[in-house]
């Protein structure tokens, strides 16, 4: 789980009701844990994990890593319009996942806005930037593994 973006999709899921459970490498469980996710490890054997951490099945995933676990996730789900991607633009369109994009829906900002005041999503800062720093603001998010987002200040 690359922490920053799949945190606040499970901070929005456990906030309107869902059982969330994450996928992450062993140093980001307790961050998960945190924000009120089961986590567990990805890789070989998660449909086996899974099927222990959720007897009942699995109704969605969401596929924030491009791991290459796409195929096994619509397998876990058993229905490929259950299952939806924003890193795996290779595979989706074959297995008949759907592709999400980034877009600004002042709806979706509203709303977050909203679990925002209840204290329900707090957005994270890992570092911040002035813009004269951006390349090196650049080469940092490129390392991976933020648990946070990274802020140019113009």
């Amino acid at each position: 789980m690359a922490i920053t973006l799949s945190s606040r999709s499970v901070e929005i899921a456990v906030a309107q009701g869902a059982t969330v459970i994450g996928t992450a490498g062993e140093r980001n469980h307790g961050s998960l844990s945190s924000l009120g996710a089961t986590p567990t490890t990805y890789g070989t054997g998660l449909a086996e994990r899974l099927a222990t951490l959720a007897p009942d099945g699995v109704d969605i995933a969401l596929d924030t890593a491009a791991s290459a676990s796409l195929a096994d996730l619509v397998a876990i789900v058993g229905d490929p319009a259950h299952v939806s991607t924003i890193a795996d633009h290779t595979n989706a369109q074959r297995l008949g996942v759907r592709l999400v994009n980034a877009e600004n829906d002042s709806t979706l900002l509203a709303e977050a806005g909203e679990l925002g005041r209840q204290g329900r999503y707090t957005p994270r800062v890992e570092r911040a930037y002035p813009f004269e720093q951006i390349a090196e603001a650049h080469a940092y998010a490129e390392q991976g593994h933020t648990r946070g987002k990274i802020v140019v200040r113009i």
